[in-house]
């Protein structure tokens, strides 16, 4: 469980952008507990996904060989990649080593006094997320600020939402024993090579 003066802490070691060089899964992992504050707007990050490049058979570098979505993530970590899906925007962060790609989408998040908002498209909502948003610099005034505020105890990993064709080493990240995060089994599993 998150502690209940999160909300009091929620500004603790800012991001830097080296923090995002890494492998996504990497990244994934060490954001859930991360703070976001856009304006007056607070939450606390609490699911996520790791994409990678074109060895993910769940990943958008996979299937599109170009266009704007697969150059963000090869593209500069750090920088947000927001696209649409079914009707809702998608909030990434671009996360990967030197000479690969990769992002992180974030899936939930926990509002002090309020719960958890599960779904990537009512966390962009209650973000304010914009389309314009997409290829800026996490950090800067145009986006939100992100804090490294608590490390979970424990953390769980699923299979990844709507992936039909997916790592057998799962790429979801749950803060365990805060919610009830959806359930999704792939139709094919393959092994894990990070690329």
């Amino acid at each position: 469980m998150l502690p209940s003066n999160i909300a009091e802490k929620a500004s603790g070691q800012l991001l830097t952008r080296y923090f995002f060089q890494k492998r996504p899964d990497h990244v994934a992992l060490e954001l859930l507990g991360t703070t976001i504050r856009r304006g007056q707007i607070i939450c606390i990050i609490v699911e996520t996904e790791a994409y990678f490049g074109d060895c993910d058979p769940g990943s958008r570098a996979s299937k599109y060989k170009k266009g704007r979505i697969r150059s963000r993530l090869f593209g500069d970590p750090g920088v947000l990649l927001i696209y649409g899906m079914h009707g809702w925007l998608l909030t990434n962060i671009v996360a990967h080593e030197e000479g690969s790609g990769g992002a992180v989408l974030i899936r939930s998040c926990y509002v002090p006094g309020q719960g958890v908002i599960e779904g990537p498209g009512k966390v962009s909502r209650y973000l304010q997320v914009n389309p314009s948003m997409d290829g800026e610099a996490v950090n800067t005034p145009s986006t939100f600020m992100l804090y490294k505020t608590y490390t979970p105890k424990e953390v769980m990993r699923l299979y990844r939402v709507n992936v039909a064709r997916d790592f057998k080493e799962p790429m979801r990240f749950v803060f365990n024993g805060l919610f009830q995060p959806r359930r999704y089994k792939p139709k094919e599993l393959v092994e894990f090579n990070p690329c």
